[in-house]
């Protein structure tokens, strides 16, 4: 259960285009990634394919009002509605300490995702000095995930249950 290093990531392609659109005045936007990440590994190298997101900004316009509502809640929710649709039943967040919170994110506002008996990625936002020195002055939520970790056995069997003998009625 203990947090795997992050290893070499795919955000930083994903924070490029985050930088581009938001100093092209895209005050809101929505990207993920899958690419394979390259790791070193004691002396042997590595892939893994990645899963990264991004989120920032909200809605606002003449028929929107702005929401106080943080993209992190809404980068989570979206998470949580893709484990769900791909059947998966076993997960869970674990805030992440202070020493193994990577570059990058905000140390108390960064959570690890459970799934599946290992710990498989990160979500959070942005860490304030990142945008400060980027001047990013929307919420910025991001996550990457081990891909195949998610995909690990699937596509799942539909579960099917048999009907009932004595459905029920309105009226008799």
């Amino acid at each position: 259960e203990e947090l795997a290093v992050m290893r070499e990531s795919v955000l930083p392609s994903l924070f490029k285009n985050l930088i581009y659109n938001n100093h092209h005045g895209n005050q809101k936007g929505r990207l993920f990634e899958i690419a394979p990440a390259h790791f070193v590994d004691g002396d042997k190298f590595g892939e893994e394919n990645r899963l990264a997101l991004v989120f920032w900004g909200q809605s606002e316009g003449l028929w929107d009002s702005k929401q106080n509502d943080q993209v992190v809640f809404e980068l989570k929710s979206t998470i949580e509605a893709m484990l769900r649709s791909i059947g998966g039943r076993n997960w869970r967040w674990d805030k992440v300490s202070m020493e193994e919170c990577p570059d990058g994110f905000h140390p108390s506002q960064t959570v690890s995702l459970f799934y599946e008996g290992k710990v498989i990625g990160l979500l959070g936002t942005m860490h304030p000095a990142l945008k400060d020195e980027n001047k990013i002055r929307t919420q910025v939520a991001w996550a990457e995930f081990n891909f195949e970790a998610l995909m690990t056995r699937q596509p799942r069997a539909p579960k099917f249950k048999s009907l009932a003998k004595f459905p029920g009625t309105d009226r008799d």
